[in-house]
């Protein structure tokens, strides 16, 4: 009985990002359970243990747990809990190929015992493997499946993560409408619940699209609620995505110097909490701004760094983010048969993202004239071209 308290202790501390108590409750449990070869609750303890060292960002200590739990699995419905959080730290590691495989074998266990909401957990991890490796029609079509058993089971969390993954989708794709329909969705969905993590979350991703569609002040108003929630609960990851979207508002209304600010502020949390992500993201941000204020050298410095973290984490769309804020630096600066070879580069990837974002389309238009070296980027390697261009960077 004991065991079960401390986990289920430990869950309710990791849902409030009390990530210290959470690892100390379900370690007591660990402990109880081992004392009394309970090896259900061991396995149950682990995998608790590995849901908040992927939260914190340690994906090959929660890949080890994983793979202790799942050695002593044996009853199929939590064994095929197991493989998915497994095929989780993978996505981390940028092994997907490799988790997709887990993913399956979680499905087709999750099938044979009935369990729809593990099936449709399934597919919202599928689809975010597929949406990683720039197959978007597929993910999409994950997305929705997902989405359609989250309803019938009426489960409102589920339908959450659906919702806000498919506005992810959509505005990966430049599509800001649907982006803005699916995340007022999620949003009113977590207000229901009185969840402020997820609404915090929905408010910035709804601000981020109202800002593509030209409505800043709303947009801002979403972002600071955001930035407000974020800051009250002490929450820094979500703070830092919050603030790099007010910079890139600031940015779109022509604040550079307080955008700049935003970025930096985020960059700062980032490495405080080494979130690799977090901290590409705002080097590609950055970069745009230090070329706006003349400083080229810098710019390149930053945007060398976040290629270098997108290459090692393997992850197409923010590849073709960064490459993008790169070719319009290189742009900028009159390099507009480099700008337009890394255009091809872009192309070459065959991310959507990259194809539907209108600032794409623009640079496509700026160096139009360069055909043969934007037929040239389109020829490489998209990795080897990556660590040319982070060489010549640095250099």
């Amino acid at each position: 009985m004991r065991t079960r308290i401390y986990n289920g202790l430990s869950e309710i501390m990791r849902h409030k990002s009390e990530w210290e108590l959470a690892t100390q409750y379900a370690q007591q449990a660990l402990d109880l359970a081992r004392q009394q070869t309970d090896i259900a609750n061991e396995a149950t303890s682990l995998s608790n243990i590995g849901s908040v060292l992927v939260l914190r960002g340690d994906f090959k200590g929660a890949k080890e747990v994983y793979e202790q739990a799942l050695a002593i699995q044996t009853e199929r419905g939590d064994r095929a809990a197991v493989l998915g959080n497994l095929g989780i730290t993978l996505y981390g590691l940028s092994e997907y190929q490799p988790a997709i495989k887990l993913q399956e074998e979680s499905l087709d266990l999750y099938r044979e015992v009935g369990n729809r909401r593990g099936i449709a957990l399934t597919y919202n991890r599928l689809a975010t493997a597929y949406y990683q490796l720039g197959e978007f029609d597929r993910a999409r079509s994950y997305y929705e499946d997902s989405l359609g058993i989250m309803r019938v089971i009426g489960d409102p969390i589920g339908m959450y993560d659906c919702l806000n993954n498919l506005g992810m989708l959509h505005y990966g794709r430049g599509r800001y409408e649907e982006a803005e329909t699916r995340f007022g969705e999620a949003l009113r969905v977590a207000r229901q619940l009185g969840d402020s993590i997820r609404a915090a979350r929905a408010l910035n991703n709804l601000g981020a699209s109202l800002k593509e569609l030209g409505r800043y002040g709303d947009a801002r108003a979403h972002m600071e609620e955001a930035i407000s929630i974020n800051r009250a609960r002490n929450d820094e990851r979500e703070l830092a995505y919050a603030l790099n979207s007010l910079g890139d508002l600031l940015v779109a209304q022509g604040r550079h110097a307080n955008a700049r600010a935003a970025y930096e502020e985020s960059l700062a949390l980032a490495v405080r909490l080494d979130d690799r992500i977090i901290r590409s993201i705002n080097l590609a941000s950055l970069g745009l701004i230090h070329a706006r204020f003349g400083g080229y050298r810098a710019a390149y410095l930053v945007l060398a760094e976040a290629l270098r973290i997108a290459l090692d984490t393997k992850t197409k769309p923010r590849m073709a983010h960064v490459l993008l804020n790169t070719a319009r630096v290189l742009h900028q600066q009159g390099r507009d048969r480099r700008a337009a070879e890394i255009g091809g580069v872009i192309e070459t990837l065959g991310t959507l993202e990259g194809e539907h974002d209108p600032t794409y389309q623009q640079l496509k238009q700026e160096v139009r004239r360069e055909t043969e070296w934007w037929s040239k980027g389109r020829a490489a390697d998209p990795e080897t071209a990556i660590a040319d261009l982070i060489a010549e960077l640095e250099a």
